[in-house]
C-alpha cells in the first residue's frame, strides 16, 4: 500500500518541522495547505521539487501539538501494521529511510532471519508511538 507521507528531502522536512514546532500557528491548518507546502511546484518561480508526497489516499490532515508536561501515545492504524508485517514476511525487507544506512541495528539487515525482523519490528512502533523527535 503507498504510504500516508513519502518524505523525500529528509533534512528540508525535518527544518520544516522544527520551524511549525516553533511557531505552531503557521502550520497549514488542512490537507490541501500541507501539500501546497510539501509537494513539487514545477510551473512555480523558481520551480521546487518535492519535499514529501502526501499519499492519494489520504483525504484528512490533524495536527498534534502539546506540552511538556503531556504524554501522547499515538497509535498506528491496524492496517498500517498488518501490511508491514506481510512485507516482512513476503519480501523479507523493512523499509528504513535512507539516512539509517550507517546504523547497524539487530533485525534491519537484509539478511536477518524472520524473527530478528519483527523484533526490530515492533520496537520500530515503540519508539514511533511514544517518541517525540528532539
Amino acid at each position: 500500500m503507498e504510504r500516508q507521507l513519502q518524505v523525500i528531502k529528509f533534512k528540508e522536512f525535518g527544518e520544516m518541522m522544527k520551524a511549525w514546532a516553533a511557531k505552531p500557528e503557521t502550520f497549514p491548518r488542512d490537507l490541501q495547505a500541507f501539500k501546497e507546502a510539501v509537494e513539487a511546484k514545477p510551473g512555480a518561480s523558481p520551480p521546487r521539487d518535492a519535499i514529501a508526497k502526501v499519499g492519494s489516499h489520504v483525504t484528512k490532515l490533524t495536527l498534534v501539538t502539546h506540552g511538556m508536561d503531556e504524554l501522547v501515545i499515538k497509535l498506528s492504524p491496524a492496517e498500517m501494521i498488518t501490511n508491514s508485517e506481510k512485507a516482512i514476511t513476503e519480501h523479507g525487507g523493512y523499509p528504513l529511510a535512507p539516512f539509517y544506512a550507517g546504523i547497524e541495528a539487530a533485525g534491519a539487515q537484509e539478511g536477518a532471519d524472520h524473527s530478528a525482523k519483527m523484533e526490530f519490528h515492533a520496537m520500530r512502533i515503540a519508539d514511533y508511538t511514544m517518541g517525540n523527535c528532539a
